[in-house]
């Protein structure tokens, strides 16, 4: 299980792959290369209100592989997009999908706490 906060600045110095927050977006709230797998999910992209601003929002059922194993297991992400007036902020939740329920309700506490320092 996994929960980051991340913050992308204007993509010019540190993360040229990722131009903006919609650009983050259209690339990970759909399939890569445009085909599902089986047992893959991809949800809608959704707004919600985050700390007085609107934000984007989407889930995702996908694989990982397991390093030393040829073994891949399905994980359960959800992703918060969040602008600012420079890049934008990324909350991300990651977990199995067996425990993704479980632990869902920490990343709505760190999502409900989330206080951005860039306006």
């Amino acid at each position: 299980v996994m929960i980051t906060v991340l913050y992308y600045g204007d993509g010019k110095d540190t993360h040229e792959w990722i131009k903006s927050a919609e650009d983050f977006i259209n690339r990970n709230s759909k399939p890569y290369r445009g085909k599902l797998l089986e047992g893959e999910e991809y949800g809608e992209v959704g707004e919600i209100t985050l700390a007085d601003r609107k934000a984007k929002k989407f889930d995702r059922k996908t694989f990982v592989s397991i390093s030393r194993a040829s073994k891949k297991i399905l994980i359960f992400e959800r992703f918060v997009v969040v602008p600012a007036a420079i890049g934008f902020y990324k909350l991300q939740y990651e977990a199995p999908s067996d425990l993704a329920k479980k632990y869902e309700s920490v990343f709505d506490k760190v999502i409900n706490s989330f206080k951005p320092t860039v306006k």
